[in-house]
């Protein structure tokens, strides 16, 4: 996620065709905020495209199949901020464990999606490749991938937004009722992911984080999470391992 977008504000244009399946979007977003999640650079705007195409989408059938091929293509404009990149060991109760530090100059990042549902199977990837022109510091190339892949238990097939081309939360069939005999959806996830933030001069690291877990969903307001992640560093100071174990407990409303 370091090299993602996060959550900014701005505006966006989008539209979908059935055939071919494609949904598409436009946007231009501020960037001038510290990120939880996605790119940390205090930029002044980003522009960024995106086109998915769907060679199948059978909605219909009783395995509803789906594959997803999506590129997309963003540019930050620094203006007189910086650029940063940084990210956690796939947990918000980790420090940062690679990080550019502040970079001058704009930059440009191409990614690449691919994702396959059949049935309760859904198997995801993305790969991003960013390209800083850093001024003194010459042009400067960071990369990072994840594959993930998730099993409904329960036999959930997770839901699809075509016009967004995005996967939704899982609601289970049968809410959380032990008296019913119903204890809601159960879902088994792992996920790979490889960054590398180090290029010339910057020597930010790179990071490859595996991590595994159950989700369960008991109906659409409650859900818990847990998991066991580990991260491995080297590229710079500080370089080594983490094991990480943790739970959540979301509520939505």
């Amino acid at each position: 996620a370091a090299l993602a977008p996060g959550y900014r504000s701005g505006v966006e244009v989008d539209g979908h065709l059935d055939r071919p399946s494609i949904a598409w979007a436009l946007s231009v977003s501020s960037v001038g905020q510290t990120q939880p999640l996605g790119s940390s650079s205090s930029s002044e705007l980003r522009a960024t495209g995106r086109v998915v195409w769907r060679p199948w989408l059978d909605e219909t059938g009783a395995e509803r199949s789906l594959l997803h091929l999506g590129i997309s293509l963003s540019y930050e404009f620094s203006g007189t901020g910086s650029l940063e990149y940084r990210a956690r060991p796939e947990s918000f109760l980790a420090h940062y464990l690679v990080n550019t530090g502040e970079i001058s100059g704009n930059a440009g990042t191409l990614g690449a999606e691919l994702a396959w549902r059949r049935g309760p199977l859904t198997v995801q990837g993305e790969l991003l490749q960013t390209f800083v022109d850093g001024g003194d510091l010459g042009t400067l190339v960071f990369g990072g991938v994840y594959a993930q892949a998730s099993w409904a238990l329960t036999g959930e097939i997770r839901p699809y937004d075509a016009r967004r081309g995005r996967f939704l939360r899982i609601e289970p069939a049968h809410p959380f009722a032990p008296l019913q005999g119903q204890w809601g959806a159960l879902v088994l996830s792992g996920r790979a992911s490889w960054l590398d933030l180090s290029d010339g001069a910057v020597r930010g690291g790179r990071m490859l984080a595996i991590s595994v877990g159950p989700t369960w969903t008991l109906n659409r307001w409650v859900r818990v999470q847990a998991g066991y992640v580990f991260a491995s560093t080297n590229g710079r100071p500080g370089a080594g391992t983490a094991h990480i174990a943790q739970a959540r407990l979301e509520l939505t409303f």
